[in-house]
């Protein structure tokens, strides 16, 4: 009886484990078609509410942290074709982009508080920054996006309303933030897949942060 019990263990935890890093057929691409590519970041917003403009008293602050949900690609080639990501953990990919030449059309962020999206380029973030070409087989890493929010809000207690609204983002991209920790993700979601190869070879190669 407790070698039955024991095999079927087994075969239960199996069965999670293909469960969990199972792939839907349709966003699974064909390296021999498609390429792959992995974006993340994170933004940290900082809110400031004050009594009177000139801010005199303590005005409360208030900082958090929202994870990018969702981030769209656009074809230079074809500007009506868009492409959203598949998202987990703050890290966004595409596995399935037919090849030619992308930007970051706009970046979803979703918290317990609403949900808000940014069209770039913006702020100075160049639009090279998030461009880029990918081929057929061709694994690409764009980088962390951090988006840092101040937003700054004067209001009228009486009227319990705001009365002066400033919202400042600042976009910067880290190209090699931690490129290893993004694609160790995708390929526990991979493996067993005709990706399996090729993100075993991105890994060899990829440099971890702070080696030269």
């Amino acid at each position: 009886m407790r070698r039955k019990n024991i095999f079927c263990a087994s075969i239960l935890a199996v069965a999670l484990l293909q469960g969990c890093t199972t792939v839907p057929p349709a966003f699974m691409g064909d390296p021999n078609k498609h390429g792959f590519v992995v974006v993340e970041g994170e933004a940290a917003i900082t809110k400031q509410e004050a009594a009177t403009k000139t801010l005199t008293g303590a005005p409360e602050t208030s900082r958090r942290f929202a994870e990018i949900q969702e981030v769209t690609l656009q074809s230079v080639e074809r500007p009506t074709h868009t492409v959203r990501g598949r998202n987990q953990s703050g890290l966004t990919w595409f596995s399935d982009l037919e090849p030619g030449t992308y930007r970051v059309k706009d970046i979803r962020l979703n918290d317990e508080r609403g949900e808000e999206t940014y069209q770039l380029p913006q702020d100075g973030l160049p639009e090279t920054a998030l461009s880029f070409s990918i081929g057929a087989g061709e694994l690409r890493y764009l980088g962390y996006i951090e988006i840092t929010q101040f937003i700054r809000q004067v209001v009228d207690s009486k009227a319990k309303r705001v009365i002066e609204l400033s919202h400042v983002p600042h976009f910067n991209v880290v190209h090699n933030r931690d490129e290893m920790r993004a694609w160790e993700h995708v390929y526990d979601l991979y493996a067993r897949t005709s990706w399996e190869g090729l993100l075993l070879k991105k890994i060899e190669t990829v440099q971890k942060p702070g080696s030269n």
